[in-house]
């Protein structure tokens, strides 16, 4: 054994001889790239779960209705009729339906001021002007949302509404909720953070859409 060692030593000495002085030289690279790393994986770490996620295009629309509570399901019809005759003059949309209130299977149950709208696209090649973006879309549905008073709706998409109400209760993609006893203050709360929010998403909506909806809970 003691041989074998002594074969193996004389074996690997002129490799070391020839290989040891450059790795000498290389210590204080090894050491500060080490150190870099190891700050990098530091700092990313403190960004853990804020990464972007981009949103998967589903191809069509949907609508969070929300009216002032009490209207009743006439005037909330009346309404919706409305609305989705001024978005059927959008030339990209092919079709505009409606969910208001609670179906006969109670599986969602919600009154008739809150309803599910969903617009349905044409096909891109049959779209008038094929450069059209689906973003634009969204800004023109938007637009023709916001010339309609007493309608506060949110543009989404059909699954993606879904699966935020499913994680957060909330169909929104960000979602503030302050919790508390005095309604004043939570009023109060929910205005100034919904003033300091839109005042930044407002900022480059060509560029970028953000849909954000505040609710104001409280135990």
């Amino acid at each position: 054994m003691a041989k074998m060692m002594e074969k193996l030593k004389l074996e690997v000495k002129p490799a070391k001889d020839a290989h040891l002085p450059r790795a000498r030289g290389v210590v204080r690279v090894i050491v500060t790239t080490a150190v870099s790393l190891v700050g990098l994986c530091g700092l990313l770490s403190t960004r853990m779960g804020a990464e972007f996620i981009p949103s998967l295009d589903e191809g069509d629309f949907a609508l969070s209705i929300n009216r002032i509570p009490g209207t009743s399901l006439t005037q909330a019809l009346e309404m919706q009729k409305s609305l989705e005759r001024a978005l059927l003059k959008i030339p990209e949309g092919k079709e505009v339906f409606t969910r208001i209130g609670t179906a006969e299977v109670a599986t969602d149950a919600q009154p008739p001021s809150i309803g599910d709208g969903y617009v349905m696209l044409k096909p891109r090649k049959e779209w008038p002007d094929s450069r059209k973006t689906k973003d634009d879309i969204a800004d023109e549905i938007i637009d023709t949302i916001n010339s309609y008073i007493g309608n506060k709706i949110e543009l989404s998409q059909p699954i993606q509404m879904r699966m935020n109400e499913l994680i957060s209760g909330v169909k929104g993609d960000v979602v503030v909720k302050v919790f508390g006893d005095d309604m004043d203050k939570l009023l109060k709360a929910g205005q100034k953070v919904c003033r300091r929010t839109n005042s930044r998403t407002r900022r480059g909506r060509s560029k970028s859409r953000t849909n954000r909806r505040f609710a104001i809970s409280h135990n």
